[in-house]
């Protein structure tokens, strides 16, 4: 979702865009296209939902202007999605508090300041069933004559001006060879997890035996290239554990997925 949505914003504004994906047609998306389709909505008050998503840091340290970007778009997703995905049409959007099973968890805190304006939000009835990330994959499809999509090409490496350090562009391994593709106006990395990469998850999360739940392919691909090119790691020990995506705990048989 990160990478697409970054792909239709940057196209909107008149760029020519192209997304180099890892995985084939039928197996891109990671947790995206798994996880429950739910978001999370402010309703307009922007005061209640910064208050809210300061305490959702649970003591990190998150620099101010960072998170207060956070919460703005989270005061506005119902409408920003409504307008930008739905042309205006939210008769399907399901707030899902109060509702059971969900509805215990929206809020997901609600002992936190601000709780009362915080919501998980679907557009429509269902949860876990890739719609939300089906739509906005189709807005990708609609705006084909500025965004291109390279399946199976994963990106390998940023390229960089070696005495600036200044991103260029980025090593693509497409069709059997590496190609340098020129980025004129800046490349965007939406990294995905790593759970899927078992010497990340033991340096970081301190966790050895343990099995995915979500997508088999996030290992932390963009996180090193974003590394090798000099990036600092930021909150790296921060996981979900037990429900949803990129879970842990589950034993099973070695190699398999939960």
């Amino acid at each position: 979702l990160a990478g697409m949505n970054a792909a239709i914003a940057a196209a909107d504004a008149s760029a020519s865009v192209v997304i180099a994906e890892k995985m084939s047609e039928a197996l891109a998306g990671g947790n995206s296209k798994v996880c429950g389709q739910l978001f999370a909505y402010g309703h307009k008050d922007p005061d209640a939902t910064l208050a809210y998503y300061k305490e959702l840091a649970g003591g990190r340290v998150v620099e101010d202007d960072m998170i207060a970007t956070i919460a703005n778009g989270v005061t506005y997703l119902w409408d920003t999605i409504k307008d930008k995905f739905f042309g205006g049409d939210d008769s399907e959007f399901m707030d899902w508090t109060g509702l059971p099973l969900i509805g215990e968890m929206s809020p997901e805190y609600p002992e936190f300041t601000g709780s009362e304006k915080i919501a998980l939000c679907t557009t429509h009835k269902g949860v876990s069933d890739s719609f939300l990330f089906s739509t906005i994959k189709s807005a990708v499809l609609e705006r084909k004559d500025k965004i291109d999509v390279w399946y199976e090409s994963p990106a390998v490496e940023l390229i960089q001006e070696p005495e600036t350090r200044t991103i260029l562009g980025v090593k693509v391994t497409r069709k059997g060879e590496t190609r340098n593709v020129r980025a004129l106006n800046g490349v965007v990395v939406a990294t995905g997890g790593f759970e899927c990469d078992r010497r990340m998850v033991q340096e970081y999360l301190n966790i050895t035996n343990y099995s995915v739940i979500g997508g088999q392919f996030n290992t932390g691909d963009g996180i090193k290239m974003c590394q090798k090119a000099g990036a600092q790691l930021w909150h790296m020990n921060a996981y979900e554990g037990g429900f949803g995506t990129n879970s842990c705990g589950y034993i099973v048989e070695e190699g398999k997925a939960a």
